[in-house]
């Protein structure tokens, strides 16, 4: 645009140039700014478009590899390897196996079809698939697949998925007998940590054809808007230079009708500005969704802490406010709070469910989660700011706490705030093993652990906070003022 205001003045001091000089440089002018004009605007909608397909593809990839990567966490790998009889469908080992899955298919509606294969002599075999069964495509193809049935379909990622070991997902979608999908592998791993399968997950693939398409649609409608643009701009730079020939009166229409053409410009590039901000809001809506579903997928897993995750995320974002932390900061924060046990997606059920107390190995299985948690997180970029509570919510303040035995500031704030919400929802909740402790004796428990397991600043902002909560105000509560002074 401060090319075309140039040019004006360059014009004005042209007006004793002969018609034939100014006629010529009014439309190599009005040429080259069109051209000018016309290419910038192509380039800059390319990079967004090309921008946001790679942003898109490894979104989906990312999602479809987290995705298989849970449910494989679901998938007992010994139990898996047993499977290898069509028959073994109707017994009650099968159709135990068969609940994670099914429980993992329900979280989304976007997943059409989830299972687990094997590779055997060099063919893919299906094992589970919790898909109810006499349903068929349109083609004929019965959706549900059966023990040791062939998967003669089987591409390059599920051969590499069982070969390697490692997690894999399709770039583009693919088509076969069940339709345009797109799908995700991760390992089943037993005991020994041997892969002894895969899981599959496939995505209907028909909402990200319509999203590659119509961002098309938008780049092929910005060139053609580009193209149109340049060239009513240099038409009108070309108009508005002959009649700065005429009179001053022209001169000045002319530079009224550019600088439309400039405000123009400027509202598409804000309505391009807006349309990006909303698809960013739509991608971080997406991520939190993605994120209480798996929280809620933990909860239903483990019965005894079911609504857990939800309440000591709120607890904790208050508790976060109270010291200080900026609504900005609070998004890893809440992010944390709600994946803090993710990482006993990896805790097999025999340990994570057992009624009675855990042995000493039992305990060394049950002490990894928060390692596992951030095993799982790490590869995801967006959840780097919230490992600190997933990682470090089981460290104490005296060092004594695991899985790093961190000791004092050593430990991420974000973490000991949760630590102090974790056991306060924990006691004050129903078990199997004991009833919920009263709310004073919970406090009185916090109190005792300040300075050992809790920072005890944190633990006298939070009687702080339980008092106003719980009474409106902390002035005249005697007896929560007594705990904050004795933390």
């Amino acid at each position: 645009m401060k090319l075309l205001w140039h040019a004006k003045t360059e014009f004005s001091r042209q007006t004793h140039s002969t018609p034939r000089d100014v006629r010529v440089s009014a439309a190599g002018f009005g040429f080259l700014s069109a051209l000018v004009i016309f290419l910038i605007t192509c380039l800059c909608g390319a990079a967004l478009y090309v921008r946001a397909v790679r942003a898109l593809k490894v979104e989906v990839r990312e999602n479809l590899i987290r995705t298989a990567q849970i449910a494989a966490a679901l998938v007992d790998g010994d139990e898996h390897q047993a499977f290898s009889d069509p028959k073994q469908e109707k017994t009650s080992a099968y159709f135990h196996a068969l609940k994670p899955l099914s429980q993992v298919q329900k979280a989304s509606d976007d997943i059409k079809y989830i299972y687990t294969c094997v590779l055997k002599q060099g063919k893919v075999y299906f094992v589970l698939d919790p898909t109810p069964a006499g349903t068929f495509t349109a083609d004929g193809v019965e959706n549900k697949s059966h023990i040791m049935q062939l998967y003669p379909e089987a591409d390059r990622e599920i051969i590499l998925a069982l070969r390697s070991g490692k997690a894999q997902a399709d770039t583009e979608p693919t088509k076969d007998a069940w339709g345009m999908l797109l799908s995700g592998f991760a390992p089943i791993q037993n005991s020994q940590g041997r892969c002894v399968g895969i899981v599959g997950v496939d995505l209907t693939a028909n909402r990200y054809v319509a999203h590659l398409a119509a961002m098309r649609r938008a780049a092929q409608v910005g060139v053609i808007s580009a193209a149109i643009l340049s060239f009513l701009t240099g038409c009108i730079v070309f108009a508005g230079q002959k009649r700065l020939l005429q009179t001053e009166k022209d001169r000045r229409h002319t530079s009224i009708a550019l600088q439309h053409a400039c405000e123009e410009l400027e509202m598409r590039v804000e309505a391009r500005t807006e349309e990006l901000a909303e698809a960013n809001f739509r991608l971080n809506q997406a991520y939190d969704a993605t994120i209480e579903g798996w929280s809620r997928a933990l909860d239903l897993r483990d019965h005894e802490t079911e609504g857990h995750s939800r309440r000591v995320t709120a607890m904790t974002l208050r508790l976060a406010r109270e010291v200080g932390i900026s609504e900005e900061e609070l998004v890893p924060v809440r992010r944390g709070a709600l994946l803090h046990d993710i990482g006993k997606m990896g805790v097999p059920d025999r340990v994570l469910l057992k009624p009675g107390p855990l042995t000493d190995d039992e305990w060394v299985v049950m002490r990894r989660h928060p390692t596992l948690a951030c095993e799982m997180l790490e590869p995801i970029t967006f959840l780097h700011a919230a490992l600190d509570i997933p990682g470090g919510h089981h460290e104490k303040w005296d060092g004594t706490g695991y899985p790093d035995g961190l000791v004092g500031n050593e430990i991420p704030l974000a973490a000991r705030l949760f630590a102090v919400v974790d056991v306060w929802d924990a006691l004050r909740s129903d078990r199997p093993y004991r009833k919920a402790w009263p709310e004073e004796r919970v406090l009185d428990h916090l109190c005792s652990l300040s300075g050992s397991h809790f920072d005890p600043q944190i633990v006298r902002v939070f009687m702080t906070l339980v008092a106003s909560e719980m009474y409106g105000s902390t002035s005249g509560i005697e007896t929560v003022t007594e705990y904050a002074k004795a933390a």
